[in-house]
């Protein structure tokens, strides 16, 4: 797997040996609002670690009712915006971009909840990931501990 954006720590299992070097701990920063695991993927497959994703294994989860709302994927976007923001530049291409997202998503979004609400919520989740982003360069932080 070379992609971190694919990686999940709820059922991971790794050798705990990758924890000997104090440069492989799950980073403080992202405290109680989450992104944390996914940063650490990315940071120790930029180290040269593998991880295999396998597809026979079972796995069991509670599902609980918060995440059927859709409150939840919206909350879920606020963090991944934050975290973005931890890990990029003010500076960059990704700023940019974001800047440009939030104004077209805003107007596209009446649009989309015609399409259909699953369409609607596809292009708000979007839009609250960019959002969290700026608001995370301003020093807002919409989202203060992980709610899920």
């Amino acid at each position: 797997m070379n992609d971190a954006r694919h990686t999940r720590t709820g059922n991971a299992l790794l050798w705990s040996s990758i924890f000997c070097d104090k440069e492989n701990r799950f980073d403080p920063v992202y405290g109680k609002a989450g992104g944390g695991d996914a940063v650490f993927f990315k940071r120790m497959m930029e180290r040269g670690h593998v991880f295999i994703w396998c597809n026979e294994a079972v796995v069991f989860e509670t599902v609980t009712p918060e995440r059927y709302k859709k409150s939840y994927y919206i909350k879920r976007a606020f963090t991944r915006g934050m975290t973005e923001a931890l890990e990029t530049r003010f500076l960059s291409f990704g700023t940019l971009r974001s800047a440009v997202a939030i104004p077209v998503y805003s107007a596209a979004l009446p649009f989309a909840l015609l399409a259909g609400p699953h369409v609607f919520m596809r292009y708000l989740t979007k839009e609250c990931d960019h959002l969290a982003k700026i608001l995370a360069y301003l020093g807002i932080k919409p989202i203060r501990e992980r709610p899920y």
